[in-house]
């Protein structure tokens, strides 16, 4: 049954590249019955880690933990490329990507990126400065007052990308939980949720982060850790503490129940995106159309084929971009069938692959995170 829900499987039409065939490659791996050469885990390795198997196997094979023991197995023979070994070692300290944004900023306001781009051939260098072009970096303060009756307190997990490509989203989650009477805690010190090393096979150092960051939560006293992005909230999950996390469309659907009056209309028509983190990892399908509905008039259209993953993979379009691409173009022409003023995503890796594919297609089209819009329209 999982065959037909698995992107690669659909790409490559090969055992190999279906959830049954790598759980196949991995139990040759660990038997010693074949090696961990490139086709090996070339094979392995496309896997985007979407989860769409698991959510249609009725036997509930935890396919993704599997995955990620190979990956750890696999990992002193897998070469990577320097982008993604710079990437890992860079998000193993306090702030991610923060202490770098000077050279982010450097890159992005130069147009160095366009220079670059213009290297013939889809490398991994290329799209990783082409993904620079999108970095706003922006410093936050690490607490901001309720603007009215206090409800409780949170902090927000900006995770190791958040403020130097997502700060346009922090700031509206921000506005939205301070208008709504929460005052809101931005740890400096926070540190990657460690998904990235997780499905890079490196589980010692997303534990290590885990530590980390439970070490610092722990230090404040909030209601609520909340996350924005889904990705980071999938990994967020496996953490065991007295703290509860919630997805930020979770948050203020459950907690603060605002009404519709909170909001101004809008006759906009917004493409929806949900990603395969929110959906299949977090368990959470239609929580962005639900917090959507909040705004009144608003025509919310489901792009086609909704659950196919948009190619993104965590890494993965750094490292196999000739896959990323076919999957991005497919995403591509469903939302070029449909009429939209904006493409609401709740996922910034998601969010950054189809923002270059539509620029690539030169198809002027927003992409912005549900609480961005939400914050808009706020009375």
């Amino acid at each position: 049954m999982c065959t037909p829900h698995c992107p690669t499987y659909n790409i490559y039409q090969t055992e190999a590249e279906s959830p049954r065939g790598r759980i196949s490659i991995i139990q040759a791996l660990a038997n010693n019955k074949l090696k961990a050469d490139d086709k090996a885990l070339a094979h392995l390795n496309h896997c985007l880690g979407c989860r769409a198997c698991e959510t249609i196997c009725p036997s509930k094979v935890p396919f993704m933990d599997l995955m990620d023991k190979a990956r750890q197995l696999t990992a002193a023979q897998h070469k990577k490329p320097a982008i993604i070994n710079r990437l890992l070692d860079a998000t193993l300290q306090a702030g991610g990507l923060r202490p770098h944004q000077n050279i982010l900023s450097f890159i992005n306001k130069s147009g160095l990126h366009r220079i670059l781009s213009l290297i013939p051939g889809n490398t991994p260098t290329t799209n990783s400065i082409n993904l620079l072009a999108h970095s706003q970096t922006q410093t936050f303060k690490d607490y901001y007052a309720a603007n009215n009756e206090i409800q409780g307190s949170v902090l927000l997990f900006t995770g190791c990308m958040g403020p130097s490509f997502n700060s346009d989203t922090i700031q509206s989650c921000i506005k939205l939980l301070t208008h709504f009477g929460f005052n809101v805690y931005i740890p400096t010190d926070q540190h990657c949720c460690g998904a990235l090393h997780q499905h890079n096979g490196q589980m010692d150092n997303a534990q290590t982060l885990t530590r980390k960051n439970t070490g610092i939560f722990q230090q404040y006293n909030v209601d609520a850790i909340l996350h924005i992005d889904s990705g980071c909230g999938s990994q967020l999950a496996r953490q065991q503490g007295l703290i509860p996390f919630y997805n930020i469309n979770q948050f203020i659907l459950e907690h603060i129940k605002p009404r519709s009056i909170s909001f101004n209309s809008s006759t906009q028509t917004v493409l929806l995106h949900e990603s395969c983190s929110l959906r299949n990892s977090l368990k959470l399908p239609g929580l962005t159309l639900n917090l959507l509905n909040l705004i009144p008039e608003l025509c919310i259209q489901a792009i086609s084929h909704p659950a196919t993953c948009c190619g993104a993979g965590g890494s993965n379009f750094l490292e196999y971009p000739e896959l990323a691409d076919k999957l991005l173009h497919q995403k591509l022409s469903h939302i070029e069938s449909s009429q939209g003023q904006l493409l609401i995503s709740d996922n910034i890796g998601c969010s950054l692959h189809i923002k270059s594919g539509l620029k690539d297609k030169k198809i002027k089209l927003d992409v912005i995170h549900p609480v961005t819009l939400l914050a808009r329209q706020l009375k």
